[in-house]
């Protein structure tokens, strides 16, 4: 069986597993049946997300775990 090959984060551009990343899956407003995915470390997308939008409980604890605060 093969290693699982790194992804790069879309925000900072630094490889990660895929095991540790957040899938973020776009669907453009003109081709609603064709998706791109895209992987980012959670540290980077709580960093850009507002403030005011809700997040996942396992994004807010990893940020909270790793000492970031939103």
């Amino acid at each position: 069986m093969m290693a699982p090959q790194p992804v790069g984060c879309c925000f900072c551009g630094i490889a990660l597993s895929e095991e540790d990343s957040v899938r973020l899956v776009i669907y453009p407003p003109k081709a609603r049946e064709e998706a791109q995915t895209m992987y980012c470390h959670p540290r980077c997308l709580v960093a850009r997300v507002s403030p005011d939008t809700p997040l996942h409980p396992d994004l807010v604890d990893e940020e909270e775990a790793g000492g970031g605060s939103r």
